[in-house]
């Protein structure tokens, strides 16, 4: 009953998950890390396998990081469906160093490279915020992006700090 809510692509997904997690636990595979499954359409990949957050981020890198209650204004709207356990997953857009810039337009740039434009509204048409910074990320300081124009990321929330940030996910699917 619960698979016919989905989609015939949520449903090839749910089973080639299920199917992932029998063969590794059926096989006794024992994997160096963690497997992360992304359940959202905010980033292009689903699994990744997870390790300890790196001395070394850059950009490009996936991240998993707890949302964070103090980052600014979204408690209302968007975080009444993340719990206190929940991680996001991102991927790195702009590092310290690196040159954040947010147009009038709502479109964000790293270094002159296009990050992605932030909405006005959600799909409930609810006002989001932006966050504006317009210079070098400070450090400690990771912008962080989903590769969906609906991703619930850091043109929101603001930066993520490097003590949020608990792994490093590499993505095998």
């Amino acid at each position: 009953m619960l698979l016919k809510t989905f989609s015939r692509f949520r449903r090839k997904e749910i089973i080639i998950i299920i199917l992932l997690a029998f063969a590794v636990g059926g096989l006794g595979l024992v994997l160096p890390g963690r497997l992360n499954v992304v359940v959202s359409d905010s980033l292009s990949h689903r699994i990744f396998l997870i390790f300890n957050a790196p001395a070394k981020i850059e950009t490009g890198d996936y991240l998993v990081f707890k949302y964070n209650n103090g980052h600014r204004f979204l408690d209302k709207l968007i975080v009444k469906s993340l719990s206190d356990h929940n991680m996001l997953t991102k991927q790195v857009g702009c590092a310290p160093g690196d040159v954040l810039k947010v147009d009038d337009d709502r479109r964000f740039s790293c270094n002159g490279k296009p990050l992605g434009r932030a909405l006005k509204t959600d799909s409930g048409g609810d006002v989001l915020p932006l966050f504006v910074f317009n210079g070098v990320i400070p450090q400690g300081s990771y912008f962080m992006i989903g590769s969906n124009p609906r991703s619930f990321d850091s043109k929101y929330f603001g930066f993520v700090k490097k003590n949020e940030i608990f792994y490093k996910a590499y993505p095998i699917w």
